[in-house]
């Protein structure tokens, strides 16, 4: 489910194409607001879209060592648009990902939707089977401090499986559908 985050970074993206004044304020992984008129740089295509496909990224301190990325975990308490965390993320100890190609996004419009998708392998080093019920996309913003913040977080009816030792394509999908 896209959150607020999303969708308040979107409308900026929006103002700032009509040329209008614009403040953006997000809830970060602590739970702070953090409000910023410089936030639209030519970074925001990477710091928006770039966060589905770019999960190596991982900093200490922030909550569940989250700084942007697509970030897989165990959680099942159903998704809303006011998520700031995951429930549960899974440790860069026990799986790793990586994006195919630069950024490994792919962005897709179709008669009736965009489609905004990633793929990417993840490898399971836990040494037991690991379900993967919950998926979140973070973006970061650049300040004086770095600042991750949730944009996505999905929870899955049925889980994804990946046995010890395998590496599994996961897609990670986002799409608009346009009105008909």
């Amino acid at each position: 489910m896209l959150t607020k985050n999303f969708y308040a970074i979107l409308a900026g993206l929006l103002r700032r194409r009509e040329g209008k004044q614009y403040t953006v304020s997000v809830t970060d992984c602590q739970g702070n607001i953090q409000t910023t008129d410089s936030f639209f740089t030519d970074a925001v295509p990477y710091t928006l879209f770039g966060a589905i496909s770019n999960g190596a990224s991982w900093a200490d301190g922030s909550k569940h060592g989250i700084w942007r990325g697509t970030f897989f975990g165990t959680g099942t308490t159903p998704a809303t648009v006011d998520d700031i965390v995951m429930e549960s993320p899974i440790t860069r100890t026990d799986i790793t990902h990586a994006s195919p190609g630069t950024p490994g996004l792919c962005v897709e419009l179709n008669a009736d939707h965009m489609l905004i998708s990633a793929t990417h392998k993840v490898t399971n080093k836990s040494g037991q089977d690991i379900a993967i019920t919950e998926l979140g996309a973070y973006g970061n913003m650049f300040t004086s401090t770095d600042v991750p913040f949730m944009l996505d977080h999905t929870v899955l009816q049925d889980p994804i499986v990946i046995p010890a030792g395998q590496t599994v394509p996961i897609d990670y999908e986002i799409r608009f559908p346009y009105g008909k």
